[in-house]
C-alpha cells in the first residue's frame, strides 16, 4: 500500500474518530446538564424545606419528593455522566494517537517527496549541464578544429591531431563521422547561397575569379539525399574570410551551416587523450 493511500486510510478514520467525539461530547454535555438541573433542583428543595414553618403540607410533600428523586437518580445521573466522560476521554487519546500516527506518515511522505524531487532536480540540473557543454564544445570544435581538417591543397584530411605544447594532453578530430543533422539550417543556408547567386549573376564574359571561385565552390558544399551530407568543399567554404559588406549572403550562410554541423556520436569525431609525462602512453579521456 503506498503513502498516499495509507494517509487517506487514516485521515478517514481521523474523520471518522472526529465525529465519534463530537457526539460523545454532545452526550457529556448533556449528562452534564441533566445531572446539574437534578442537583439545583435538590439544593432548591434542601432550602425550602429547612425554611418551612408548616408542615405536613403538600408543597413540603412536593419539596420531600424532589430531595429523594434526587438521592434516587443521583447515583445513575452520575455513573451515566462519568461515562460519557470516560468515553470522550478515550475517543479523545484514540484520536491523539490516530493524529500522531497521521502527522508521522506525513512527515515521512514530506522527506519522501523531497528527496525525490532533489533527484530528479539535481539529474536534471546535471543533464542540463552536461548538454550545455557539449552544446559549447561541439561549436567550438566546429569553429576552430574541423577547418584544420583541410590541407593546404583544399583536399579533405580524414583526422587531425592537436597536441598540447607540454606533450601530456592531445584532441585527435576524425571527419568521418560529421554529418548535418539539422535540415532546416542547411535549407537556409542553400536559400541563401541561392540568393547570392541570382543577385551577383556573373557574366560569362567578365572574368572574376573571386566570384567564379564561390560559385563553384558552393555547388559542392552539401550533398542531399535523405538528409544532408558533407560535401567536398564545406569546410573550405566555412573557412573563407568573406566580406560581409560585399558578401552578406554567404556570411550569413557560412554561420548557419556552422551551427547545422554535429556528430552522430561525440565520442566518434573527437577523441581526448592524456598521459602522466612524455614518455608514458596515452590514456583515452572519459568523454561522457
Amino acid at each position: 500500500m503506498g503513502k498516499k493511500t495509507i494517509i487517506g486510510t487514516i485521515q478517514a478514520a481521523v474523520t471518522v474518530l472526529e465525529k465519534k467525539l463530537s457526539a460523545a461530547q454532545k452526550l457529556e454535555a448533556q449528562a452534564r446538564k441533566t445531572w446539574t438541573r437534578l442537583h439545583h433542583g435538590f439544593v432548591d428543595a434542601s432550602e425550602a424545606l429547612a425554611d418551612l414553618v408548616r408542615h405536613g403540607t403538600k408543597r413540603e410533600a412536593a419539596l420531600k419528593a424532589v430531595v429523594k428523586a434526587f438521592r434516587a437518580r443521583s447515583a445513575d445521573l452520575t455513573k451515566a455522566r462519568d461515562e460519557t466522560r470516560d468515553a470522550v476521554r478515550a475517543i479523545q487519546e484514540e484520536l491523539a494517537a490516530k493524529q500522531r500516527e497521521l502527522d508521522r506518515v506525513m512527515a515521512e511522505e514530506k522527506a519522501r517527496c523531497q528527496a525525490t524531487d532533489e533527484v530528479v532536480g539535481q539529474v536534471f540540473a546535471l543533464n542540463a549541464a552536461v548538454v550545455q557543454a557539449s552544446i559549447a564544445r561541439e561549436g567550438y570544435v566546429t569553429a576552430h578544429v574541423f577547418p584544420h581538417l583541410l590541407d593546404a591543397k583544399g583536399n579533405l584530411r580524414s583526422q587531425v591531431t592537436f597536441t598540447s605544447t607540454d606533450g601530456l594532453k592531445r584532441v585527435m578530430a576524425r571527419v568521418n563521422t560529421i554529418t548535418i543533422v539539422s535540415r532546416d539550417l542547411a535549407e537556409r543556408a542553400l536559400t541563401l547561397i541561392d540568393a547570392f547567386k541570382e543577385r551577383v549573376r556573373p557574366d560569362p564574359a567578365i572574368t572574376d575569379p573571386t566570384t567564379t571561385m564561390l560559385f563553384e565552390l558552393t555547388d559542392r558544399l552539401l550533398i542531399q539525399r535523405t538528409a544532408f551530407k558533407v560535401g567536398p568543399d564545406l569546410y573550405r567554404f566555412l573557412r573563407l574570410d568573406l566580406d560581409r559588406t560585399l558578401f552578406p549572403e554567404l556570411v550569413e550562410a557560412q554561420n548557419l551551416l556552422k551551427q547545422s554541423i554535429r556528430s552522430e556520436k561525440t565520442e566518434s569525431y573527437i577523441r581526448l587523450w592524456q598521459r602522466a609525462s612524455t614518455t608514458a602512453k596515452w590514456k583515452p579521456v572519459r568523454q561522457s
